[in-house]
């Protein structure tokens, strides 16, 4: 227990179960799990043994070289592996091979119906998806007779999932159905066909996980989005008055300073933010401890809209009529007075209206975020959608995005309405 002396909010073990009998495997296991649920700590377990990630695991990475190459919730990474490296090491927990036997009696099969129709479907559920009536639904959908020719199914951690291998003999051809299978050695090959039916079904393959998943990565959307865009207006504004100040015929013209602040201003405003995100990482490190995850991707993400806000709220200075800040500075008005009293009040609607499309900017910003682990909607996407070939996702997450980009921009628009009206 000295690893728990100093309260550590994260516990590293590295194959603490190489080795071992059965039963001393199971104990050390408990007592991981027990550490988990009582101290609220979270666990990085270290092992080649995937029946341990089965047991004990809620999320998985797999590691290549050196190089995470697939990570998601355990049921998910399971089911449906993408990389090579995974494939091979949850064979033994998801073989993705059929037994040499069960190949025999299907070349058997096709030699004495027609081999040229048959087609070897494999069938695969995870989680909910088990309680579907899966193999009547294909046979409704697609109007074929099926025989199972093998099957397994399992559970991770209570959630159950399995493969389910069905031979049809007298299928069409097309390749609309699934996976051609002949008699001749090396000509077999198989592959899930459950990703076939979402055009049809299109979120029926929703699981509870993926569900909580989605709102978790709404709200590290709207964190990143909110935070980003509230520092960078607290940055931006600032810097747009002074650059509308220091402009030619501005209250505290000068030509040197506004020179140098709007070129920095351009500078970081034409950096395209994909690359402004590998650039920054250094500093990212510096303020948050980490280069990915949603704290991580606030930096970037404000540093790109600080001088964006900061011309927006400048060219709406520029809006005011300037014969009201000539009748301040003929009362005797100051820098200061002239700024809250006459520039912020009067372009206030114009502000208002630029940072909702500041707001709407970095919610793009935060997808894009995604392709380098920043979370969020876009991390989602590209991870779950794209990685993994679940086009169900990604429509979901551009619909979500829809909606938030139009909830933001109802919002603002009904602000700028508001204060126009005054």
């Amino acid at each position: 227990m000295r690893a728990l002396a100093n309260r550590p909010k994260v516990l590293l073990s590295d194959e603490a179960t190489s080795a071992l009998d059965p039963e001393t495997t199971r104990s050390i296991l408990g007592l991981l799990r027990q550490i988990n649920k009582e101290f609220g700590l979270t666990i990085v377990l270290i092992t080649h043994q995937m029946q341990v990630i089965k047991q004990v695991a809620d999320r998985v990475a797999v590691i290549d070289a050196g190089r995470i190459v697939e990570s998601g919730p355990v049921i998910d990474v399971f089911t449906r592996p993408q990389h090579e490296t995974t494939r091979s090491l949850i064979a033994e927990i998801v073989p993705q091979d059929l037994p040499e036997s069960v190949l025999a009696r299907i070349r058997t099969l096709m030699s004495a119906e027609h081999p040229e129709e048959g087609q070897l479907l494999r069938l695969a559920f995870a989680g909910d998806e088990s309680d579907r009536p899966l193999l009547s639904d294909v046979i409704r959908r697609f109007g074929i007779d099926l025989s199972i020719v093998h099957g397994q199914i399992d559970e991770i951690q209570g959630k159950p999932f399995g493969t389910l291998a069905v031979f049809c003999a007298r299928c069409a051809s097309s390749s609309t159905l699934g996976w051609r299978i002949c008699a001749a050695p090396g000509c077999m090959s198989i592959r899930s066909i459950a990703h076939q039916l979402w055009s049809s079904a299109m979120f029926s393959n929703f699981s509870q996980a993926l569900l909580e998943l989605f709102v978790s990565s709404l709200w590290e959307t709207m964190v990143m989005v909110g935070i980003s865009g509230l520092v960078g207006a607290l940055i931006g504004v600032p810097l747009g008055v002074f650059l509308r100040l220091t402009d030619a015929g501005g209250v505290l013209q000068n030509a040197g300073m506004n020179r140098v602040v709007g070129g920095i201003v351009n500078a970081v405003r034409s950096t395209p933010f994909i690359i402004l995100l590998v650039a920054i990482i250094p500093l990212t490190r510096l303020l948050t401890g980490s280069s990915i995850g949603t704290a991580a991707a606030v930096v970037p993400l404000t540093i790109a809209a600080a001088p964006f806000v900061a011309r927006l709220v400048e060219t709406s200075l520029r809006e005011v009529d300037h014969g009201l800040i000539e009748a301040a500075l003929a009362m005797g008005a100051t820098t200061r007075q002239i700024v809250l009293k006459v520039l912020l009040p009067e372009a206030l609607p114009g502000i208002v209206a630029g940072l909702t499309i500041t707001f709407v900017s970095l919610t793009g910003y935060s997808a894009m975020a995604g392709a380098i682990g920043g979370g969020g909607l876009g991390d989602l996407g590209i991870r779950y959608g794209y990685q993994r070939f679940l086009p169900e996702v990604m429509l979901a997450v551009v619909l979500v995005l829809i909606l938030f980009v139009q909830a933001v921009q109802s919002l603002g628009d009904w602000a700028v309405r508001r204060l126009s009206h005054k």
